[in-house]
């Protein structure tokens, strides 16, 4: 069993490879190559604002403060970005492309 995990892995290697080599990955972001599965480059990566606090799901979606909402605990999220020009491609880029 060995030696055909050895060769599989070789095999998805050579083949992830290639399909680099003919189809490079670029930052959704930026348009520079990105590498293997990355949607972004490292660069836009870092430049995406995050956010530290959770919002409420309840008053974001009535249009209301979603920051420090004490009345729905049970419906904070936490967004893994602050959505700009940057993490709107990204989501382009995941849904589209």
């Amino acid at each position: 069993m060995g030696r055909w995990n050895d060769g599989r892995a070789r095999l998805e290697s050579l083949c992830a490879g290639a399909l680099e080599a003919l189809l490079p990955q670029r930052c959704a972001a930026c348009g520079r190559p990105a590498g293997g599965l990355d949607v972004v480059c490292p660069v836009c990566r870092g430049a995406i604002p995050r956010l530290s606090f959770a919002l409420c799901a309840r008053c974001l979606a009535a249009g209301r403060e979603p920051v420090g909402c004490r009345g729905h605990a049970a419906l904070a999220v936490w967004p893994a970005w602050v959505y700009d020009r940057r993490a709107e491609s990204v989501v382009h880029a995941l849904k589209y492309d």
